[in-house]
């Protein structure tokens, strides 16, 4: 009996350092291959004003109107003519931006992922 106790031990001790060096190894190299992931979407998607966004973020904002000139409401309407959006309509596909009104945001979970990448 002692013998077993004995072995549990050892393997709870195994564990926390396991434990231990992964926590250290992930803290080292997330952020880098984070930035990897995110490189090309930050480079080649901001929006004209230079907020740094990503083109196409979505941002929740109590208001009735766009806080500046470079952002738009989603409420469906046309987007407005001029250089200014082309890389917006470009990246949408079409003319208008969507239209969320009356929707609520949901954040999304492992399933919805894995759902939207069917």
């Amino acid at each position: 009996m002692i013998k077993n106790t004995f072995l549990r031990a050892f393997s709870l001790v195994e564990m926390l350092i396991t434990l231990v060096v992964v926590s250290i190894l992930l803290s080292a190299f997330v952020p880098v291959i984070t930035k990897k992931l995110t490189k090309n979407i930050e480079v080649k998607s901001t929006i004209a004003g230079g907020d740094g966004a990503p083109l196409g973020t979505i941002v929740i904002y109590l208001g009735q109107t766009a806080p500046n000139d470079d952002w738009l409401v989603c409420d469906g309407r046309t987007i407005p003519s001029g250089s200014k959006y082309d890389a917006l309509r470009a990246f949408l596909g079409k003319t208008t931006v969507p239209d969320f009104s009356g929707y609520v945001i949901k954040g999304a979970d492992a399933t919805d992922i894995a759902k939207a990448n069917e």
